[in-house]
């Protein structure tokens, strides 16, 4: 069986703390070798936002506490909140 049909051989993971601040949203993952990004919101209450530095509530894509989005891309990703803050863990295939 060929290995490099199922994507990378190395995984990146971590966790940040995501408040309100539209201003300065916070950066999941900056690393433009990713392929694909899976973000998990570990909140109990609070619904994340994600999208790109321009993100806000109103046109973020949102994940609502316990759901998972992935995302196949190579540009940064930004995540806020609508209120309080939020555990979001996340894990990528670097290339």
């Amino acid at each position: 069986m060929d290995a490099s049909n199922f994507g990378s051989e190395s995984l990146a993971h971590g966790n940040v703390t995501v408040t309100t601040t539209a201003a300065t949203p916070t950066i999941v993952r900056q690393d433009l070798t990713q392929r694909s990004l899976m973000i998990f919101n570990n909140s109990t209450t609070i619904t994340a936002y994600v999208g790109n530095s321009a993100i806000s509530t109103t046109n973020g894509y949102p994940i609502p506490p316990g759901d998972s989005v992935t995302l196949n891309t190579r540009s940064p990703v930004y995540i806020i909140t609508a209120s309080s803050t939020a555990d979001i863990r996340w894990i990528s295939e670097v290339a």
